[in-house]
């Protein structure tokens, strides 16, 4: 039985309050990502006693599977249900602040450019044309 303060029951009321009324697939996504990863590791226990490394713990074995982006959108959620906790006054703190640079980077793809007006207006040109 979770406890009032427990990180699960104020996962649940962050969840009812701030994500269940927007996208139907942005809710489902969060709500796999909830109960998938974050609540089997970390729901019984006081919100305001989870340590940084203690959290780093359920992100990490994202990590280790190769989804770094679901990784940094665990911390991304857990963050939000820390702060959740410290408006609402079970919590003094948000320790997935303390896991910022924790994780590997994402890769980022740069796609090509284009630098420069007449490098733009030939492609404008070669648009009309064809």
């Amino acid at each position: 039985m979770a406890t009032a303060d427990s990180f699960e029951v104020i996962a649940w009321e962050w969840f009812e309050v701030r994500i269940a009324h927007q996208s139907v697939s942005h809710a489902k996504r969060t709500l796999g990502l909830l109960e998938k990863h974050l609540l089997p590791v970390l729901g019984k226990y006081s919100i305001s006693r989870i340590s940084a490394p203690e959290l780093l713990y359920p992100i990490r074995r994202i990590e280790s599977k190769g989804t770094l982006d679901m990784a940094h959108r665990s911390k991304s959620v857990a963050g939000q249900v820390f702060r959740f906790a410290i408006a609402s006054g079970r919590a003094e703190r948000d320790p997935s602040r303390d896991l910022e640079g924790a994780l590997k980077q994402k890769t980022v793809k740069h796609y090509a450019a284009i630098l420069g007006p007449h490098r733009l207006g030939r492609v404008l040109r070669d648009i009309e044309c064809y």
